[in-house]
């Protein structure tokens, strides 16, 4: 922990980037930890098979080579922004609602407004970088960091930029993921606030409208 904090420091406050220098600082004989390691017959020593999946490492390098040196505006597919709205009045319904009655409530639902759109771009880029990442041939190897797995990456990500308007495009999948982290995130903050669950602001009122039958009835009355 303090070793990121003396990264995020040293690097402009950056702390994704610290983690993306911390994690390509982890020496390749830490692969041990998940590897499967068995035991060699001959030698009776343990072997270790190499692990053909990317790290953070490999993912932080493809968004690099994305974004480094061109700003780019992500899109937001049409049902992805409808869930996300969805979940954005929902927050600002319970902001009003708990306005000037519990303001810990107020300020979650509040911050969770902004955090709603900051996660649901970063869980985008993670996902289009693994989705082309795995791609990768030779395929990558968990911690292993050469020039082989550099040029990889690097033409994984050409590969991107010719398919670019797909890889700035949020889909409605990226959105419901979003909304499951959120929920987890809301939910926790409540518990450790000392809240239950389920919270309902007690000062606002509920209208609840005519059902689509009642609306139907009455429209034949007009008619009439």
């Amino acid at each position: 922990r303090n070793i990121l904090k003396e990264e995020s420091n040293q690097l402009g406050n950056d702390g994704l980037f610290a983690r993306f220098v911390f994690s390509a600082r982890i020496s390749p004989e830490d692969i041990h930890k998940r590897s499967k390691r068995e035991i060699d017959t001959t030698t009776g020593e343990y072997t270790i098979e190499s692990s053909n999946y990317p790290s953070l490492a490999h993912i932080m390098y493809f968004i690099h080579l994305m974004h480094h040196n061109k700003c780019f505006t992500l899109k937001i597919s049409q049902e992805a922004n409808e869930i996300l709205m969805r979940a954005h009045n929902e927050y600002n319904h319970m902001v009003v609602g708990f306005q000037d009655y519990q303001d810990e409530l107020c300020t979650l639902f509040s911050k969770s407004r902004d955090h709603l759109y900051r996660i649901r771009g970063l869980l985008h880029l993670l996902h289009q970088a693994c989705i082309y990442i795995l791609k990768a041939e030779p395929r990558l190897e968990y911690l292993v960091f050469d020039d082989a797995s550099a040029e990889s990456i690097e033409k994984m990500a050409m590969l991107a930029q010719q398919n670019i308007d797909e890889y700035l495009t949020i889909s409605s999948d990226i959105a419901e993921t979003t909304l499951e982290l959120m929920n987890f995130y809301v939910n926790t903050k409540k518990l450790l606030y000392g809240f239950p669950l389920i919270t309902v602001p007690p000062l606002l009122e509920i209208n609840v409208g005519p059902s689509i039958s009642q609306q139907n009835n009455t429209t034949q009355e007009n008619i009439q």
